[in-house]
């Protein structure tokens, strides 16, 4: 959800940034003139070029905001990095400062080729440059550090103003006021100024007020990111020079005059660089996240989500660009010369910058793993390679040989290196990521301007407003028919229900299955509780019985006084296969009671040296499940726990892949356990160690949720193994299950169950080493975060208030659900309501 409000956020802001620039420019270009027009694009080049200054230090504080919640002394460490970075930007601003002050008069005389601006005038400006660059420079220092913190919303409502400030201001300015170069760049000046004070001040005020603040530079701090920090200012640099040489190169090869032209169309087409930017930095922080909890086939998932909505964004506007170039230029501008010029360079820098787009995506994923050494050789060989070539091209054959040659060296570094990418931080990915996410994208969009330049094409000669009404049209039908597949795709990716074997095949009879067994000692405990559940309880059972293995194994089966014919259809089953299955029945509820259901009435009936555990509302579906899980174990003493994937089975056939850590079996360690909460390990998925729950400790009898707190204590020892292969069904929204059950809770019960995971969890932190106390206080804010959320479906909204402050007491940012929950404490009736309005519009979508 928050990811969500995040992207739309980012998308808002960078879009109105993208829209009012759009819109503004080309009135600059009419009252500045050309020539103090190639001055603005100047100015906006060499903001880039001295970004290689910032040495990598601006997207380290990003990441270590990103991780600062996530460890005992993440604030202090952040506010100490942050410190020092302020006097390292401070001191390399006041030389940047210099040397463009000492350099201006050279420029203003041999780099630009001015025909009505004065060299004294270029100079000063040149001047002006270099401290608005500064500024802004220091300025993004502290807007990296606030969007690591994910406040996304805040930062786009402070861009927009700004936006509309500098745009808005500026050509009022020179309409009203002077139409002075330098009168512009003052103005510049000033708003810099005012944005340096606004962000420096959010920042500080995000972090927690005991910190300690002074100005210091903390060598210890530096040292330690010092090497992510460089290889990132290190490729920072490449790319630089990788994406903006040609640019600095034809600001001295061409006129000032046609440099104004270049810089409008460099405006246009890195509109598609901007489609990236929105969901990058809402992306960066959670890819982090997700790989610091484990959750590596969630964090995949994302990575290959965001690629292919971009690929289709960036497909959508790359249509228009080449197939409408020269009159969506002319009606921008209402400059029939610079179309013309520009038209061309136009299609080629689109089409490169949209295969540098589908590119980028390797190095967020490097970033998530702060591992930036591929992406540093990567960008030193394309860098090597391409500047000759990008130079050779602009020298001799100006704007439009850049261009080509641009987009062709994207084209081939695209097939050659995200493989090898992949390859290392994702194995089995590329293949996937290729075909499923960028192909069908690509061919889309080379169908789509075959298809508009032989039906609908555009003459200059027509009126601005209606060229650009018709492309409007053009490129609304566009993006409508990029994104139809990709709807179609994923609305069928939903309803699919043949991702697991519903009828798994039939039930051998008692004897068949004793006759497969070399070892009559028995192994495994089948452990299965269940209440009112006729419905799937046979389906659970059948699961069970089609194991094949060649060891022992029992079906112990506890009835919790049912009211449907839960209890009949068990006597079916144990008359049928009286060895096997060993009923419990009850005469009276006893979860009502209060009592642990498993602890009390069915694992000490339990006889076999391992533990299998489901309910009886979810079933097995692979019938080697139980022989894959009891071998990893058997092979590993020290581990007490196997784990697997499930299937997430709902209502109306819809299935969901679930628990997925990737694609090879390994050992997922305690504080992964522990942080991802009761949902972690699916219940059917569970093989254990029957001397764990022999070694129970007193408190497990007042756990709210037994499964959670089993899995805590038997991955305590040795960590939990995990097997890639999707072996169980877990029903969701199931008659009678827990999730519908939470649904009826009072007040009494939310707030009881509540106090009890805290209770529980602080005994259970007193039995644990130390360095896991992080852990188990993420926990607690999480799992009173948890019945929050119950209160809140329940309308409860006092106490869901109540629940979303104590869970922040424990720990702050504990997860995007809880921040957001938190920042809406006041206002969740008003969430409610918006939730329900979105379930309902989305059940209506879904029945037509």
């Amino acid at each position: 959800m928050a990811l969500k409000v995040n992207i739309i956020a980012n998308y808002i802001g960078t879009g109105y940034n993208l829209l009012i620039g759009i819109v503004i420019l080309p009135l600059y270009l009419g009252y500045m003139g050309a020539e103090a027009y190639g001055l603005v694009g100047f100015f906006t080049l060499m903001q880039v070029w001295l970004n290689i200054l910032d040495l990598g230090l601006s997207p380290t504080l990003n990441r270590q905001a990103a991780a600062a919640s996530s460890s005992p002394n993440g604030y202090q460490h952040f506010v100490s990095l942050l410190k020092s970075f302020e006097l390292i930007f401070f001191f390399l601003a006041l030389v940047t400062v210099s040397l463009v002050y000492i350099g201006s008069e050279w420029m203003s005389h041999h780099w630009f080729d001015a025909q009505i601006l004065t060299p004294e005038d270029v100079q000063h400006s040149v001047q002006l440059m270099g401290v608005i660059i500064a500024l802004r420079w220091q300025t993004a220092l502290y807007r990296s550090g606030i969007l690591g913190f994910e406040y996304h919303v805040w930062n786009n409502m402070v861009s927009v103003t700004y936006a509309s400030f500098r745009f808005i201001g500026s050509l009022l300015l020179v309409m009203f006021v002077s139409n002075d170069i330098l009168h512009f760049f003052y103005y510049q000046l000033f708003l810099s100024a005012i944005e340096f004070l606004v962000l420096r001040h959010k920042l500080y005020r995000i972090l927690p007020a005991n910190i300690d603040k002074r100005l210091q530079i903390d060598i210890p701090a530096v040292r330690k990111v010092a090497p992510f920090a460089l290889g990132v200012a290190y490729s920072a640099s490449l790319w630089v020079i990788v994406t903006q040489l040609d640019k600095l190169m034809l600001s001295t090869l061409l006129p000032l005059t046609q440099f104004g032209y270049f810089s409008l169309v460099t405006v246009i087409s890195s509109g598609l660089l901007h489609i990236t930017f929105p969901v990058s930095v809402a992306i960066q922080p959670r890819l982090t996240a997700l790989l610091a909890e484990g959750k590596i086939a969630e964090m995949q998932q994302l990575y290959r989500s965001a690629t292919r909505f971009v690929a289709f964004m960036s497909g959508a506007v790359v249509v228009v660009m080449v197939v409408y170039s020269e009159p969506l230029l002319y009606a921008w501008t209402g400059d029939r010369e610079a179309a013309k010029w520009g038209a061309p360079v136009l299609v080629w820098f689109a089409l490169g910058n949209a295969m540098l787009t589908l590119g980028t995506f390797q190095y967020f994923l490097q970033f998530a793993f702060g591992s930036m050494r591929l992406h540093v050789i990567g960008s030193t060989i394309s860098a090597v390679l391409q500047v000759p070539i990008i130079l050779y091209a602009a020298i001799y054959y100006g704007a439009v040989g850049a261009g080509l040659a641009w987009f062709g060296f994207r084209c081939i570094f695209f097939l050659i290196w995200p493989p090898i990418v992949h390859n290392r931080f994702a194995p089995g990915l590329h293949s996937r990521w290729l075909l499923i996410d960028i192909v069908p994208c690509i061919v889309i969009t080379v169908l789509l301007i075959i298809l508009w330049q032989m039906m609908l094409p555009l003459a200059v000669d027509n009126e601005r407003f209606n060229i650009m009404l018709h492309i409007g049209m053009v490129a609304m039908l566009t993006l409508a028919l990029m994104f139809l597949p990709l709807f179609v795709f994923s609305r069928w990716r939903r309803k699919r229900t043949d991702l697991l074997p519903l009828a798994s095949g039939t039930v051998r009879d008692e004897q068949e299955i004793l006759s497969q067994w070399l070892d009559v000692e028995l192994k495994v405990s089948i452990c299965c509780i269940c209440h009112n559940q006729e419905k799937y309880l046979a389906q659970a059972l059948d699961s069970f019985l089609q194991q094949k293995t060649d060891f022992a194994f029992e079906i112990v089966v506890h009835d919790d006084a049912s009211t449907d014919g839960s209890s009949d259809i068990i006597r079916q089953y144990a008359n049928r296969y009286p060895r096997l299955i060993k009923p419990v029945f009850q005469t009276e509820n006893q979860y009502r009671q209060g009592r642990q259901i498993s602890a009390n009435f069915v694992w000490p009936k339990a006889r076999g040296k391992y533990l299998a555990l489901c309910e009886g509302d979810d079933f097995w579906c692979d019938s080697s499940k139980l022989a894959r899980q009891i071998a990893v174990l058997e092979r590993m003493p020290d581990v007490d726990i196997c784990f697997h994937p499930s299937i997430e089975l709902y209502p109306d056939g819809k299935q969901i892949q679930a628990c997925n850590m990737g694609n090879k079996a390994r050992i997922i360690d305690f504080a992964q356990v522990v942080r991802g909460g009761g949902g972690f390990i699916p219940t059917a998925a569970i093989v254990v160690r029957r001397v764990v729950v022999q070694q129970l400790p007193a408190w497990f009898q007042n756990v709210p949720v037994g499964d959670y707190y089993l899995q805590m204590l038997a991955a305590k020892r040795g960590g939990a193994a995990y097997l890639p292969q999707v072996m169980c069904c877990y029903r969701r929204e199931a008659d009678n299950s827990w999730s519908i059950s939470t649904q009826h809770w009072s007040e009494h019960k939310i707030a009881k169950v509540s106090q009890a995971h805290i209770k529980v969890l602080t005994q259970f932190q007193a039995e644990c080493a130390a360095e896991f106390a992080s852990d188990l206080n993420y926990a607690k804010a999480r799992e009173v975060m948890l019945t929050a959320i119950i209160a809140i479906k329940a309308r409860n909204f006092v106490l869901a208030k109540q629940l979303v402050e104590q869970s922040w007491q424990h720990r702050r940012f504990a997860g995007t659900r809880q921040t957001l929950l938190y920042s809406l404490r006041s206002q969740l009736k008003l969430l409610f309501t918006l939730r329900f309005i979105l379930s309902k519009s989305k059940q209506g979508l879904s029945n037509v």
